[in-house]
């Protein structure tokens, strides 16, 4: 009785992993070569005497250089609850090795927060990707 269940066991596992590994796969992601790096201390700065300044740059790996690209950088301030975009700045320069963008606003105290969005195909494939990297918020009294 106990062999008749284990073998019983036994068989519906292995049924299980065949079905499995025969199973269809699931399409792929495009693949991303390109990432986004906030500079200098990875979080939106005052700058005297007014402004608030979010940036730093775009690359790429050298041997997946992309076919289109675009980078876009924007500065959000929380106000009544939500964030609120205050500025934007965009770059279709390809990097090579890579390229610097920054954004600013005017200053006034509160949260802020530096978002940065990529979007990019690499030769040969039909899709592009896109990416998102964002800022811890940080509080800033002008």
């Amino acid at each position: 009785m106990r062999f008749s269940t284990l073998a019983a066991a036994c068989a519906a596992v292995l049924i299980g992993a065949a079905t499995a590994a025969t199973a269809p796969t699931a399409a792929a992601e495009p693949y991303s070569s390109c990432r986004f790096h906030f500079m200098p201390a990875g979080e939106p700065y005052m700058h005297e005497p007014v402004s608030v300044i979010t940036g730093g740059f775009a690359d790429c790996r050298a041997t997946d250089t992309p076919e289109q690209f675009m980078v876009l950088v924007t500065l959000h301030y929380r106000l009544n609850g939500q964030w609120v975009q205050r500025a934007a700045e965009q770059s279709d320069q390809i990097p090579n090795p890579r390229t610097n963008i920054a954004t600013y606003a005017r200053c006034e105290d509160g949260a802020w927060m530096g978002v940065a969005d990529i979007w990019e195909r690499l030769p040969g494939e039909p899709h592009e990707t896109h990416n998102t990297w964002r800022t811890p918020p940080v509080i800033i009294d002008c």
